[in-house]
């Protein structure tokens, strides 16, 4: 009986071998360099491994995989599939990665909260490098964007510099750094308080977004990344730059990494005595990332952000104080995402005879999983709180809005992509908000590709426009009374864009659009009160923009030559066009490079900008002329530490205005110093 029960185990154990599967192998690039990280999964299944830091992988099942594919992806190279029933030898898996260089700028995460290649995303996403952001006007994020066909950069009360996209007002456009809201400004975020030299790229996404970011993405989003700290690098970089005006533009950095633990900081000083005595200006602005591996599958993050700023408009000052920290867990198949976000910002300034001051902390907590399952399709869903506390001279109150959200990506179909996008927002005084999105992606080849979005956007009621009352002293005075019973601004929105790559050194893009925002926030007439005017937010006015842009891009060795036109038509329900958006608007820019010695190379960028006629105000009584500017930026580079930039906005000295300022020529010299 003993040998008969022995004979059945061993049988079993036999058994058991016999069914399981072995993969097995080793990743290398085309130049025979052994490639870590490299995602491999087995297609329809949740089963996968990652290689490690010598190219091997291992992976045991006791599933029947005779049928299957594998998959080996990692970003900066072109998928591989094997089929395992064509593999010779499961166990000694050789796999060949090729690099798509080409596409590494273009890699996005806006959409889809994960690293993809841009080609390859439903929605339209636009991108502004690290190149082309160290090669122009970089003195901030505000004259980076406005160098991009369909957006518009504008001065909004005691903002210096803030984003209109697709012809809608700015605060409607939501700016994100990492993915989070940031705050400062009025109207909208201030572009000038975001530090220029910490950043890596700047991804634009036109066009309602409320689907995945919630209010005030109705225009669309534009979501600043940050410099990873991850690797293996270390640097140390020192910049300074004079120019007219009395500008001083200082920074410091350093990054470390060690594989397991990074760190970057960054600092900055600037300050300029302005055109006239109200643009005197001066910031400090530091910023520190770092991030520390747990494990291959185990990491986590935190930045800390400190901004301050004095300016002679109004004897004003801004504090702010923002941290995040994030972990996220990652397998083959599948990521989840948690983070804490908070942020402090206060404000001082001196009006109508008396000092006021605001007060505002933000708290933001994030859950988020995404995965790809079903044999290719894309998911994630997420959940969110926001809270918001404010103590100012128009209100001392709290909120908070909880939220759910999801993007579903179905599988490729003859060329076709399909993404639905929904969210469910919910406050205490305005309810429940649903949004949804649909976008379209078709790739007629692999030079072209077509793009279609429809959605929803929304702006929700701020505190000030629920619960204040306050007193105005501008004009005589007059009083300005909240509204408990508004509901959020709503909005429609289309985009049809289309990119196509006839030959490697050209690219052409077409970005149409539509949107209609009804439901619009506007203080109206509402009798007197004490004797003085009186004011009450309600549910009133509404607004359409349509329009487009067409892009051509032309690069070729040395030489590159890009132009753009944009069409903006932007009207409100009395057929008024909006203040500051021109109905024309032309960029263009060309540029040369060259390597003179192994040690010595040079730039050279000429940037021209014509815009049409504008209004400064609703009404349309007070125009802006249109008017061409010209800039020029040249730089050279010595053994790849040092790079000495000489810049001219304005080169022809025209003089133009927008609301109460007239730029004129401006000159700047910067030294930067890498070790």
């Amino acid at each position: 009986m003993k040998q008969l029960f022995l004979a059945i185990f061993i049988l079993s154990i036999g058994q058991t071998l016999l069914a399981s599967t072995v993969l097995a192998g080793r990743v290398l690039d085309s130049n025979g360099r052994a490639l870590k990280n490299v995602e491999i999964t087995i297609v329809g299944s949740r089963l996968g491994t990652v290689s490690d830091r010598d190219g091997n992988f291992y992976l045991k099942t006791k599933a029947d995989l005779s049928k299957n594919t594998i998959k080996f992806a990692i970003i900066g190279y072109d998928d591989q599939f094997y089929d395992v029933k064509n593999i010779d030898d499961l166990r000694k898996i050789s796999v060949t990665m090729f690099s798509k260089d080409y596409e590494l700028e273009e890699v996005v995460v806006t959409t889809s909260m994960e690293k993809r290649f841009r080609r390859h995303v439903p929605e339209n996403v636009e991108t502004i490098p690290l190149k082309e952001i160290e090669s122009g006007k970089n003195t901030d994020v505000a004259s980076i964007l406005d160098e991009m066909p369909g957006l518009n950069i504008e001065e909004n009360g005691y903002s210096r510099g803030n984003v209109k996209i697709n012809g809608l007002p700015s605060q409607y456009s939501l700016v994100l750094v990492d993915g989070e809201r940031t705050k400062g400004g009025h109207n909208g975020t201030d572009l000038s308080q975001i530090p220029v030299s910490a950043i890596k790229r700047i991804e634009v996404v036109k066009g309602p977004s409320s689907s995945l970011f919630g209010s005030d993405a109705i225009g669309g989003v534009v979501n600043i990344i940050t410099k990873e700290v991850a690797g293996t690098n270390k640097e140390f970089s020192l910049s300074g730059s004079l120019g007219s005006k009395n500008r001083k533009d200082y920074k410091a950095g350093v990054t470390y990494g060690n594989g397991v633990f990074g760190i970057n900081l960054n600092s900055t000083y600037f300050t300029t005595e302005g055109v006239k005595r109200s643009d005197k200006y001066k910031y400090y602005n530091n910023f520190i990332k770092t991030s520390y591996r747990f494990s291959p599958r185990l990491e986590s993050s935190f930045s800390f952000n400190q901004f301050y700023d004095k300016r002679s408009l109004n004897d004003m000052s801004e504090k702010k104080y923002n941290g995040k920290y994030e972990i996220i867990y990652k397998k083959p198949t599948y990521n989840v995402k948690g983070s804490v976000y908070w942020i402090r910002y206060d404000r001082e300034f001196y009006s109508f005879g008396e000092t006021k001051v605001s007060k505002e902390n933000d708290y933001n907590m994030k859950l988020q999983y995404s995965s790809e399952v079903f044999g290719g399709d894309n998911i994630f869903v997420g959940s969110e709180l926001r809270r918001r506390i404010m103590d100012s001279h128009v209100i001392e109150d709290s909120e908070e809005i909880h939220s759910m959200f999801s993007n579903y990506e179905f599988p490729k179909f003859h060329d076709l992509s399909i993404a639905l996008g929904f969210r469910l927002d919910y406050h205490k005084d305005w309810g429940f908000n649903p949004t949804p999105k649909l976008n379209l992606l078709y790739s007629v080849n692999r030079d072209m590709e077509l793009r279609f979005s429809f959605g929803q956007g929304f702006k929700a009621p701020s505190l000030e426009q629920l619960h204040s009352f306050w007193f105005h002293g501008s004009g005589g005075g007059f009083y300005i009374s909240g509204n408990k019973n508004l509901s959020p601004e709503k909005s429609l929105g289309f985009n049809l864009s289309s990119e196509y790559r006839p030959t490697s050194y050209l690219k052409i893009i077409f970005d149409g659009f539509y949107n209609k925002l009804e439901d619009m926030i506007i203080p109206d007439d509402a009798g007197t009160y004490e004797g003085k005017q009186l004011y009450k937010y309600r549910n009133f006015d509404h607004i359409s923009t349509y329009g487009g842009t067409i892009e051509s891009r032309f690069s070729v060795e040395n030489y590159r030559l890009n132009l753009s036109y944009n069409l903006t038509h932007s009207e409100d329900r009395d057929g008024n066009f909006l203040p500051n958006t021109a109905l024309h608007t032309l960029g263009g820019e060309m540029g040369y490079s060259r390597d003179f010695t192994s040690f010595l190379s040079g730039n050279i960028l000429i940037k021209w900008k014509y815009k049409g006629e504008s209004y400064i105000d609703s009404a349309n009584e007070e125009k802006i002329e249109s008017y061409n500017i010209f800039d020029l930026h040249t730089s050279l580079e010595f053994f790849d530490n040092y790079l000495l930039k000489f810049d001219v906005n304005n080169l022809l000295d025209k003089k133009y205005k927008v609301y109460s300022e007239m730029p004129s020529r401006a000159y700047s010299a910067t030294l930067s110093v890498k070790f």
